[in-house]
């Protein structure tokens, strides 16, 4: 049966996750979209990556991150440091402004997702989870979008 398959079930739950997020941040005046916040999540750790770093660091092609970039510096989150793909994203200082807000407003998000549920079991879920996609990535299926 389709809905209790590990692919259909972790695709599902990935994609309520992410609307969820979504109309979080637009109730909050921000509008961000869970890819966008994925990005920036990562240059909250480690500013200044270039975009093939973080399409590695985030499993998203090329593509999409040139587009992920393009929209966050329409917004005026981001900038890049050149035209070449090897220069870096860096954050803007409004990013920087926004980002314990920004961050309290996901993790709420997860809060209210895992209600009700042992913390114990989702560790659990998240450790096996971890093991899946390490072995999917160590057998060259490492996903792109």
């Amino acid at each position: 049966m389709t809905e209790r398959s590990l692919g259909y079930l972790t695709g599902s739950v990935s994609q309520a996750l992410s609307d969820r997020l979504h109309r979080s941040f637009l109730a909050e005046g921000f509008d961000l979209t869970h890819s966008q916040y994925v990005l920036l999540l990562d240059l909250f750790d480690e500013d200044g990556q270039s975009q093939q770093r973080l399409a590695d660091r985030v499993f998203k092609d090329k593509a999409a991150i040139k587009r992920t970039v393009d929209v966050l510096v329409a917004k005026g989150l981001v900038e890049r440091g050149g035209a070449s793909r090897n220069n870096p994203v860096r954050l803007t200082a409004r990013a920087r402004e926004l980002e314990p807000r920004l961050r309290a407003i996901a993790t709420e998000n997860v809060c209210q997702a895992t209600r009700g549920i042992p913390p114990r079991e989702i560790e659990a879920c998240a450790e096996v989870l971890r093991r899946l996609h390490r072995q999917l990535e160590k057998n060259g299926e490492k996903g792109d979008g």
